[in-house]
């Protein structure tokens, strides 16, 4: 029985999939088409969410479809033998960034497109996490590069990134972990505890006994995630193949994305909380000196 290839939008197309693979492409307002003087028409994608490098950005943006460089064609040609086109997408935020597709396009039936990626620059990534991001801080061009390995199927290139990202902000990682576990009000002792886990002489044995001391809300599965990523890290790359290492290097790659989502929430929660208790302990107090509100 032959699987049914479903269709993915446009977004999904541009964003997600990378050059030298196609897709079946549907979209119901399709590609904005207008009909030009010459006969030919307009086409012009939607917008996309991709990061943006620019110093004003550095987080995921929304990318617009250039109008100078919107796409000429006749509408024939998508038919048979389909064609051969280039999208260029600007950032919206700073307006400066450009991404550039190179695309084949080839209507298949009503709304059903086939498309190809020839290429793209720059060079193809995936969505990167603005909070894992800022988690590795100083470490974010390895990190992209990483990614970009990890996107094209480089397993060695992507592990050996992403190892280098952990050694460089393992203390950091370690320190993030006790802010949280401090705003939990864990004890000094739980606090020592997680600290060990810092390089040292007795880097390895400390990871592995530290597990009751990771506060809850940070564990993965019930998995300590400094473990799963000592771990990860600790395989050597001449042991295994390319595609075992592609594995691990997503595997690393989850795990730190996971890990700076739940420390981000738990501390963005506790801010949250007590900008909350502080908003109602000055109401309070300007109700009980008959304070009219709004003063």
């Amino acid at each position: 029985m032959v699987t049914e290839i479903k269709p993915i939008s446009w977004k999904d197309f541009i964003e997600k999939t990378a050059p030298g693979h196609e897709a079946l492409v549907v979209e119901p307002v399709m590609m904005r088409q207008r009909t030009l003087e010459s006969g030919k028409f307009e086409i012009q994608g939607p917008k996309i969410s991709i990061y943006c490098p620019n110093q004003t950005c550095e987080k995921l943006m929304f990318f617009r479809p250039d109008e100078v460089t919107c796409a000429d064609i006749t509408p024939y040609r998508l038919d048979y033998p389909g064609i051969n086109t280039v999208f260029d997408y600007i950032c919206c935020n700073c307006l400066e960034y450009k991404m550039t597709f190179a695309v084949w396009i080839k209507k298949e039936k009503d709304n059903i497109y086939n498309a190809r990626k020839i290429g793209e620059w720059p060079p193809f990534s995936k969505p990167i996490s603005n909070k894992a991001m800022d988690l590795i801080s100083s470490d974010k061009d390895l990190f992209r590069n990483g990614f970009q390995c990890e996107s094209l199927g480089f397993g060695l290139g992507a592990f050996s990134y992403y190892r280098r990202v952990v050694e460089n902000q393992w203390n950091r990682l370690v320190d993030e972990i006790i802010k949280v576990a401090t705003k939990n009000q864990a004890s000094p002792e739980t606090i020592a505890t997680i600290s060990s886990a810092k390089e040292g002489t007795q880097f390895s044995k400390n990871v592995r006994s530290i597990s009751d001391a990771i506060p809850a809300s940070l564990m993965m599965k019930g998995q300590n995630p400094l473990l799963l990523l000592h771990n990860a890290i600790s395989s050597g790359l001449h042991n295994e193949s390319d595609e075992e290492c592609l594995e691990l290097a997503a595997s690393i790659r989850a795990i730190l994305v996971e890990l700076a989502e739940s420390i981000s929430a738990a501390l963005r929660n506790d801010k949250e909380l007590g900008a909350a208790i502080a908003t109602l302990l000055k109401k309070r107090e300007k109700q009980e000196k008959g304070v009219p509100d709004g003063k």
